[in-house]
């Protein structure tokens, strides 16, 4: 297990959430935020608030008390682009600890990179060797832009957040119920927006969309947005008046299907899927038992015809094989130990053989 220095500009849930998953593993936390947070008592770790305006002075300035810790991953963590974006200090703490020997770089991101500039978030992403995204969506538009250094790990993680724990007051309880009377029928995409290259007028005609992202300048008649930051509770509200989980046309991550699937079993809704996500998660979308395949939009044409409400004739709904949060947390592991294995045999072949 590694010594961890987590820093956050803000004690939100979801930075709260990964420290207290990480000590749950035996990892020693320690987190290091701004001086005006409001630090709950027994967290368990130590909470070191440092920083007021995290500028590039203030990064020189506490480095060495950070140094004096002997942390081994520094781990950055970014909640929501519209309260904090990487500043001139993430950008120090992480290039001197990148020079450091043997010492690991990571940063998760769990908002939406399309309100961040390059300016802004490529001076530390070039640093990082480990990213994570709360979405395929925002890892591929980091590697599209080509915002990462080329031998950065990469992985697609959820916030470690306790169910009915909300990150964001997207939308408050009553709405959130008034919003489902007034869509049904709706389909459910947890994708944060509507695959471009799909052709939605025949779903529209039949079924509303309710999508998990902020709404674009443009949108589609019948369709809904309720922002990224649901918790499970919320999402779980959802689900359960919703014909259906609409993935199949999205690229999701195992842990990403784990979590469909344990929120889709308790509501007892169907999965729409595609073949490669059923076979990647066994029992996540078994034909016509806990969901429904289909490879095209041209399939999910000739399924609502014949299915207009998407009951399913005899459903079973497999309990999950495992858990979401030890699940995503053995990903990171595995990322710090391969991270950490490579720098230490790169410090030891430097050094040579012993004499």
């Amino acid at each position: 297990m590694a010594k961890v220095a987590l820093l956050s500009k803000r004690l939100t849930p979801q930075a709260l959430g990964l420290a207290q998953a990480l000590q749950f593993h035996r990892h020693e936390v320690m987190m290091i935020t701004s001086a005006q947070e409001t630090v709950p008592d027994s967290l368990g770790f130590q909470v070191l608030t440092y920083f007021k305006t995290w500028s590039f002075l203030e990064a020189l300035k506490f480095f060495p008390r950070v140094l004096g810790q002997a942390p081994e991953v520094w781990h950055f963590v970014f909640s929501d682009f519209e309260k904090e974006n990487p500043t001139p200090a993430h950008w120090v703490l992480s290039q001197l600890a990148r020079a450091l020997p043997g010492r690991v770089v990571a940063a998760s991101f769990y908002d939406s990179f399309l309100s961040v500039s390059r300016r802004q978030a490529v001076p530390l992403l070039k640093n990082c060797d480990i990213v994570t995204t709360a979405t395929r969506e925002n890892l591929m538009y980091l590697k599209r832009k080509s915002w990462l250094n080329r031998f950065c790990e990469t992985e697609v993680l959820p916030p470690f957040l306790e169910p009915g724990t909300s990150s964001s007051e997207m939308i408050l309880d009553q709405d959130l119920k008034q919003l489902v009377d007034a869509a049904r029928p709706f389909l459910l995409l947890p994708s944060q927006r509507l695959a471009p290259d799909v052709d939605w007028d025949l779903v529209l005609g039949r079924f509303q969309l309710i999508i998990c992202g902020d709404r674009p300048e443009r949108s589609l008649p019948k369709t809904y947005y309720v922002g990224p930051h649901l918790s499970d509770g919320s999402f779980l509200e959802l689900l359960k008046g919703s014909a259906g989980l609409l993935t199949a046309f999205d690229d999701f991550s195992i842990v990403e299907l784990l979590r469909f699937q344990r929120l889709c079993a308790l509501a007892q809704t169907p999965a729409i899927a595609n073949p490669r996500q059923a076979e990647a998660l066994p029992g996540f979308c078994v034909h016509k038992r806990s969901g429904f395949q289909v490879s095209s939009m041209t399939s999910l044409h000739q399924l609502i015809s014949e299915n207009p409400k998407l009951e399913l004739q005899s459903p079973l709904f497999e309990s999950i094989k495992m858990d979401l949060a030890d699940s995503a947390l053995n990903e990171l592991n595995r990322l710090y130990a391969k991270v950490r294995h490579a720098k230490t045999s790169s410090v030891d072949f430097k050094r040579g053989p012993l004499p």
